[in-house]
């Protein structure tokens, strides 16, 4: 009788060790939003950039996505005070569960300006939400460097971190970036314009153009790591992200990944990588990796193309 049922018992032991592998192995990624409280590229009423927050922060938490906002203290103020209603746009995260972190006050540029004048302007850029977070026990606790941008260097590499560290912050490293930027650009135009014709070709040119830049990034990983880790994602708040954030979402979940906090994409091991190259450029912390490990020109020679389109 044993005899009898044991491929079936068998056959049910290596099904359900397939599904427990496939559950182990769930990738992960972490959404990230920089240079809050938005990102327009002509005059807008305090309406529209209202609207543009709401659609943010209502999708993260009607669809329980963790996702942390990077704010420019700068855009927040109005004749050297904090305008509340632009501090109004900053609470909205807050209310809705999510987390903000500092992205400096001025969006300063670390390896053209220095220590002392970025140490200075990322101080700066906390005192909003240091006060508004500490209403929500959310004070900013990530930086999220402008530009990339973290020391041309080692030695100003490490001062920025032992810097961050003494402040109670932890670095924001990016892993998974889309250049959104160039196509939001040249969507804002089609949206002032009106033309929907346009907006469409350039909203399916970037979710291409985004699930490309996910696949490169997975090969990337497996290159370093041997394995699939959690990326972290950078994109930014403006109109293009905001009318195609559910497809965004979706292109995620096509691929197998689970959206996470920042805090749980950087327990994994991976985070810890070493750094051994250094440049004044603004890559992503996987290719900075594959540096450090070695040549991984043709492997980074593989990145896709933006469209000529939206180059121009």
């Amino acid at each position: 009788m044993m005899k009898k049922y044991f491929p079936y018992f068998l056959t049910a032991l290596l099904l359900l060790s397939g599904q427990l592998t496939a559950i182990s192995q769930e990738k992960k990624v972490t959404i990230t939003v920089d240079d809050l409280p938005t990102v327009i590229y002509a005059d807008e009423p305090y309406v529209e950039r209202l609207e543009l927050t709401k659609r943010f922060t209502e999708f993260f938490s009607e669809n329980e996505i963790p996702a942390i906002g990077f704010v420019n203290e700068k855009k927040v103020y109005a004749e050297n005070a904090p305008d509340p209603k632009e501090v109004k746009l900053l609470e909205l995260w807050y209310e809705h569960g999510l987390e903000l972190g500092n992205h400096t006050f001025s969006h300063m540029n670390y390896n053209q300006n220095g220590f002392d004048a970025f140490t200075a302007d990322m101080l700066k850029g906390e005192k909003v939400m240091k006060k508004v977070g500490g209403k929500y026990n959310q004070p900013p606790v990530y930086l999220r460097h402008p530009y990339l941008r973290s020391g041309k260097t080692q030695g100003q590499s490490d001062s920025l971190l032992q810097f961050l560290d003494e402040q109670g912050y932890k670095e924001a490293p990016v892993t998974l970036d889309n250049g959104d930027y160039l196509f939001a650009v040249k969507y804002e135009k089609a949206r002032n314009n009106g033309d929907q014709a346009e907006m469409k070709k350039i909203s399916d040119a970037y979710l291409e153009y985004t699930a490309d830049q996910i696949d490169y990034y997975e090969q990337l990983t497996a290159h370093v790591f041997d394995r699939q880790v959690p990326q972290v994602f950078l994109m930014h708040i403006n109109w293009l992200n905001a009318d195609v954030l559910e497809e965004l979402a979706n292109l995620f979940r096509s691929k197998g990944y689970a959206f996470v906090s920042l805090a749980e994409s950087l327990e994994d091991e991976a985070y810890d990588h070493p750094i051994t190259r250094y440049g004044d450029w603004g890559i992503s912390w996987l290719e900075r990796w594959a540096l450090s490990d070695g040549d991984a020109s043709d492997l980074m020679k593989a990145s896709p193309t933006v469209p000529e389109f939206i180059l121009k």
